[in-house]
């Protein structure tokens, strides 16, 4: 698939630009609603927290720069955060390219709330 997980998480990785906007449309409450549940859920947070355990040490040397091996992380998290979203969208029977097209059709990436959401990430 041609989608990023960062462009639906705009906060997370190179950081949002810009204010936050208050969500508009409140038709698309219910798909805030999920993403909050779906990041809260032990389904997406224990192989998270089980990358972040096993990863944790590469960044005890801050004092070295591993800036390379540092960016080879950001993207395998990249690719964890994607196929974990790819999962949870598949029980609901959303395709991953639908849900990004009704983010950035309602303007969502911008909302406050999704912004809470990626910083969690």
């Amino acid at each position: 698939s041609g989608s990023s997980w960062a462009a639906w998480f705009p906060s997370v990785g190179l950081g949002a630009a810009g204010a936050c906007k208050t969500m508009a449309d409140e038709d698309n409450t219910w798909l805030v609603d999920m993403i909050v549940q779906m990041v809260n859920s032990p389904s997406w947070n224990e192989p998270i927290d089980a990358f972040v355990a096993e990863k944790c040490l590469i960044f005890d040397n801050l004092e070295e720069e591993m800036k390379h091996e540092y960016m080879e992380l950001h993207q395998e998290f990249g690719g964890l955060v994607e196929s974990l979203l790819a999962a949870h969208l598949l029980e609901v029977d959303i395709s991953p390219e639908d849900f990004e097209r009704q983010v950035m059709e309602s303007g969502l990436k911008d909302d406050e709330r999704m912004q809470r959401v990626g910083l969690q990430l």
